[in-house]
């Protein structure tokens, strides 16, 4: 994975930690998560843009910083109350963008186990029919976590 720096580290947070909380979730965290947020708790990286497709098809840009476990922004910030919009509590956040997305792993694909895809979650955009309606849209980022990294790259105004 590229290194993609720490512009406030925060310290380190034991392995421990993340793992209990996701296996209070039922899940199981991409290893490569577990590294990276045990070595740079709460991180918010130095280089953090990355591009994706909005719901107009247009090609759009934003950054993002990551939850923290012992430090704010806390991770449990980002999970998604109960309720209709949780998607069976198989979006989990692990960071967020300046507008309040969501990043989020899916598992909602049984063959997800530890390498789920990446996920944004828009905050106030919801589908308007169909099994998803009335729940947030969900737009792809990566195919799994270490992707997801290796994609972000400095800003870039398009």
């Amino acid at each position: 994975m590229q290194d993609i720096g720490d512009l406030y580290p925060n310290g380190k947070v034991d392995k421990k930690i993340i793992k209990n909380f996701a296996n209070t979730l039922g899940v199981e965290f991409p290893p490569e998560y577990i590294e990276l947020i045990s070595q740079h708790d709460g991180l918010t990286p130095k280089i953090s843009s990355f591009d994706f497709i909005d719901t107009d098809g247009e090609l759009n840009i934003s950054c993002v910083e990551f939850g923290g476990y012992m430090h704010t922004p806390r991770i449990e910030g980002f999970q998604f109350p109960e309720g209709d919009d949780d998607y069976d509590g198989k979006l989990i956040g692990f960071g967020g963008t300046p507008n309040g997305d969501s990043i989020c792993f899916d598992y909602r694909f049984p063959w997800a186990k530890d390498q789920p895809k990446i996920v944004l979650v828009l905050h106030d955009n919801f589908y308007d029919y169909g099994s998803n309606q009335d729940k947030r849209k969900i737009l792809f980022l990566a195919d799994r976590f270490e992707h997801f990294i290796n994609s972000l790259h400095e800003y870039i105004e398009y």
